[in-house]
């Protein structure tokens, strides 16, 4: 077992407790000098198992970095940033897409990158924790616009043409949401696309899972002469990877200026791309499936579900349509509770009940006591409705 680098980086590596993971994981790994420099753990002891449960001995690494406090504080800031920047686009006229849902299946991102397990990962380049790149989430997006513009009749006789979608035309909206050629009366015109896409993170630090493809042909690709026909009698060739496992929540986020005319298909864009198409690779067998639980654009009867701190009564309607900014609401005098066991922090006022589970928005002076005493006096709450009586804490005023 090797580290092809300097002694004193072999020294970090063989013991990374601290630092990114994503960097560890494509330049710190070891290498087994006698099978083809393929990835493989360190051997332990006088037991020669060096090349066996390679991804978990990944995942035990990533483990240890999770358990400190720092990862969560950037993953924290990041949010935090994330809605500030949406927050400014909103006060100068733009429309606001922020979405939570959970994952129904594992997550593969990034499994084609180089690495020397032959499949990679993709990891945020500051945090080292997996998440999925704006410019994937906009191609998805798009595609789910297209899908969505066959599947109206009306639309598709207007835009397709023998059997080909023409993505120019003004009634597409491609041009105008996602940037393009807009021909009009035979005048083309290059539009630069007035929705902007942000990366999706994670809502927490994610767990990271062992899973495993079982190529049965290998020799067969691996052939360059081509003798060798895929065949039955070809031995399978296991092949573990990492995934971000199945329960985890991320946020998406956009934003688009215009009309309603381009926020509602947009948002009925990324509804589709969640729960029908998939996100990362493999979605053609199940992975990276969505669910919808929470969420500031993806309502209007699209049977999107909240999580139980953030729940919408199933008998009343949902007060927010596509075309509104999310009804906000000024609590003065509260008094914040927070519960450990949940990490949600909440507030009551006037019989009606307000929660967070993000500490980026509390000032220092009242997590400290918060976190020691459980509860702290606010001068004034800014909130968001979500349905019926319950609101989303989105600001706190020392």
């Amino acid at each position: 077992m090797i580290y092809p680098f300097s002694k004193e980086l072999q020294k970090a590596a063989s013991s990374f407790n601290n630092g990114n993971f994503g960097l560890w994981f494509y330049k710190l790994v070891p290498l087994d000098d006698g099978k083809d420099f393929k990835a493989c753990k360190p051997r332990t002891g006088d037991k020669d198992d060096k090349d066996k449960d390679v991804v978990s001995f990944y995942r035990e690494t990533y483990y240890t970095l999770k358990k400190g406090n720092v990862l969560k504080k950037m993953l924290d800031k990041k949010h935090h940033d994330q809605k500030s920047f949406c927050r400014i686009h909103e006060d100068n006229g733009a429309k606001v897409i922020d979405v939570r849902a959970v994952l129904q299946s594992p997550l593969i991102t990034g499994i084609g990158k180089t690495h020397p397990n032959e499949v990679g990962m993709t990891f945020d380049h500051n945090m080292g924790i997996p998440y999925l790149p704006a410019n994937g989430i906009k191609g998805l997006v798009r595609l789910a616009h297209i899908l969505n513009l066959i599947a109206d009749k009306e639309k598709a006789d207007v835009l397709i043409n023998e059997d080909e979608l023409d993505d120019n035309h003004p009634d597409s909206l491609i041009p105008e949401i996602f940037g393009g050629d807009l021909k009009n009366d035979m005048v083309s015109e290059k539009l630069c696309g007035k929705a902007v896409f942000l990366d999706a993170y994670p809502e927490k630090i994610p767990d990271l899972h062992a899973d495993i493809m079982n190529p049965h042909y290998g020799k067969y690709y691996s052939d360059d002469l081509h003798q060798t026909p895929p065949a039955d009698y070809l031995d399978p060739v296991p092949v573990q990877f990492l995934t971000v496992g199945k329960g985890e929540v991320f946020v998406f986020r956009a934003i688009v200026y215009g009309s309603e005319i381009l926020h509602e298909p947009l948002v009925k864009a990324f509804h589709k791309a969640l729960m029908d198409q998939g996100f990362g690779a493999k979605t053609a067998v199940g992975y990276g499936r969505f669910k919808v639980i929470g969420n500031a654009g993806i309502q209007n009867g699209m049977d999107a579900e909240t999580s139980a701190a953030e729940s919408v009564p199933k008998n009343e309607p949902l007060k927010m349509a596509l075309s509104e900014k999310p009804l906000t609401e000024i609590w003065q005098k509260v008094v914040l509770l927070y519960a450990p066991n949940t990490k949600t922090f909440t507030t009551r006022w006037e019989g009606k009940n307000g929660s967070t589970r993000d500490e980026s928005i509390i000032p220092s002076r009242l997590i400290e006591k918060l976190i020691k005493k459980k509860k702290a006096a606010a001068a004034k709450v800014k909130v968001e409705l979500i349905g019926g009586k319950e609101y989303r804490i989105v600001e706190i005023f020392d």
